[in-house]
């Protein structure tokens, strides 16, 4: 419990050292949470939903296809639709450590907010309840964590695990791929949203 309780607490001084400007109010802070809550989770059930049928249709050979090329193209679409709907800018972005495409890349930014979630994770800290929200310069950005489950290790787990004709797709799909070596429940890496709004 004092382990959670200290993470929390580290937490929050990291948002507050890496805002470099004025402080979220509450109002706002719970509203972008909110929108971003709704956000990832529709591109969770999106990108599931078009995993599956993958699956289904090609096996996991067709999924390696999907989650390195087509996955990004469809979390572009989902900004622009959204972006439309909203009547101002949204970026959303998939991003981790060990990346399997390199457009999918961490900042620096992001790089350090990854790396506070696996301590986190770490100390035992449940990340699928924590979402971490930044005021930066003109725009708000919000983080909410990947977790891996099962599906997701015949492609990212152990590599002596994962069959050659998936591998062998792997490296000339993604010749700099590192996202392999996870196991059920590990931070996979973080939904990323960024909010341009013309006013909050």
């Amino acid at each position: 419990m004092l382990k959670k309780i200290s993470m929390g607490i580290l937490l929050t001084l990291f948002v507050s050292i890496s805002l470099q400007s004025s402080s979220l109010s509450k109002e706002t802070k719970e509203q972008i949470i909110k929108e971003g809550n709704a956000i990832s989770k529709s591109l969770v059930k999106l990108l599931g939903s078009e995993l599956s049928n993958k699956i289904k249709g090609s096996g996991f050979s067709g999924a390696v296809s999907f989650c390195s090329v087509n996955a990004l193209s469809l979390t572009e679409d989902l900004s622009k639709k959204l972006s439309k709907q909203k009547g101002y800018m949204i970026k959303i972005k998939r991003t981790a450590l060990k990346y399997r495409n390199s457009k999918n890349a961490p900042t620096d930014e992001e790089t350090k907010v990854l790396k506070k979630f696996e301590k986190m994770k770490n100390s035992g800290v449940n990340l699928a309840k924590e979402v971490l929200v930044q005021k930066i310069d003109d725009h708000y950005k919000y983080y909410k964590p990947l977790l891996v489950v099962k599906k997701c290790t015949i492609c990212h787990g152990s590599v002596s695990a994962i069959p050659k004709g998936i591998k062998s797709i792997i490296s000339k799909k993604c010749p700099n791929d590192k996202a392999y070596n996870f196991k059920v429940g590990d931070l996979r890496g973080v939904i990323a949203i960024e909010f341009y709004p013309k006013d909050y």
